[in-house]
């Protein structure tokens, strides 16, 4: 992992992650503490560089991100890709189907 990657308390991330500089994981919104709302990062995850992905997400297995997106908190996106420059997403958006969230499961 790059030193110049941001991941606070309370990140779940799957299997083989590539994650690249200067991206953030877990940033808690307004009005949240470090680690309270959890972010869960499926299996097989690109997250490119200068990417930040609030706490309070779930995200499915062979989620791609381009460069420069900021997505907020409560979404729960399935198997999809976002590039950039720069979409953000807002909170409470559902994205494709997603199986009943266990912590630690892998969504393949």
């Amino acid at each position: 992992m790059d030193k110049n990657v941001i991941i606070y308390k309370n990140v779940i991330i799957g299997l083989n992650p590539q994650i690249s500089p200067f991206t953030i994981l877990g940033k808690p919104p307004l009005g949240k503490s470090e680690g309270e709302l959890e972010l869960f990062i499926g299996d097989n995850a690109t997250i490119r560089s200068f990417t930040t992905i609030y706490a309070g997400n779930i995200i499915g297995c062979r989620f791609s991100t381009g460069q420069n997106v900021s997505i907020r908190e409560n979404n729960k996106l399935a198997i999809m890709s976002v590039s950039g420059p720069p979409p953000y997403l807002n909170s409470r958006i559902l994205s494709g189907i997603i199986p009943e969230y266990i912590p630690g499961a892998s969504w393949k």
